[in-house]
């Protein structure tokens, strides 16, 4: 195939932004993270109904086969106007995925006319790694430094705050910095001011 040559079917996500142009984003990996964060494979700005992380979609290449599902987003994800749960949901062509004002549509064929087209392609030659079962347990967090769960080392987390993620430089671990609720239950003896 040339480099002009376009192929017949690729799977694309056509996102549809109120006031903004459309965009087409062909889905060349799996999976596919979307959000409001820079870390997220499509990134949608300016919509504060959209998570940091809101959903997922999952490609089978071969097949064409799509999932979604929500990533525990404050205000959910839709599927032709029914809720996506945390499972993988089948999506076909023709399928509508909304989060906040922002509406995705699957299809498998050429990009569209006037369409600003992008491709999703892997960020890392060598991504990060999710934790494996039990090194959560070993995380260490301490004032401005994580000490890594899988290989040991400690590392700067200087400027990231609670809920976000941060990853280990040598081992490309994975870790996300915990976020500390108040403790609201009063002490035996102390009383809750309000």
């Amino acid at each position: 195939m040339s480099d002009t040559e376009i192929p017949a079917k690729l799977p694309k996500l056509a996102i549809n932004r109120p006031g903004q142009k459309l965009e087409e984003y062909q889905l060349v990996k799996s999976p596919v993270l979307v959000g409001r964060v820079k870390s997220n494979d499509i990134v949608i700005l300016g919509d504060s109904a959209i998570s940091r992380e809101h959903c997922r979609f999952d490609l089978d290449t071969a097949s064409g086969d799509l999932t979604v599902r929500d990533l525990g987003s404050s205000n959910g994800t839709f599927l032709n106007g029914d809720m996506v749960p945390l499972e993988p949901t089948p999506v076909r062509p023709g399928d509508k995925i909304q989060i906040g004002a922002t509406i995705m549509t699957y299809n498998v064929d050429r990009p569209s006319q006037g369409a600003v087209v992008k491709m999703v392609q892997q960020k890392f030659k060598n991504g990060p790694m999710p934790p494996i079962e039990g090194e959560a347990a070993k995380v260490a967090f301490s004032e401005g430094y994580c000490t890594c769960g899988r290989c040991g080392s400690t590392f700067s987390i200087r400027g990231f705050g609670p809920g976000e993620k941060v990853g280990c430089s040598r081992c490309r671990a994975v870790w996300r910095i915990p976020v500390i609720k108040p403790d609201l239950e009063p002490k035996p003896g102390e009383a809750l001011e309000g």
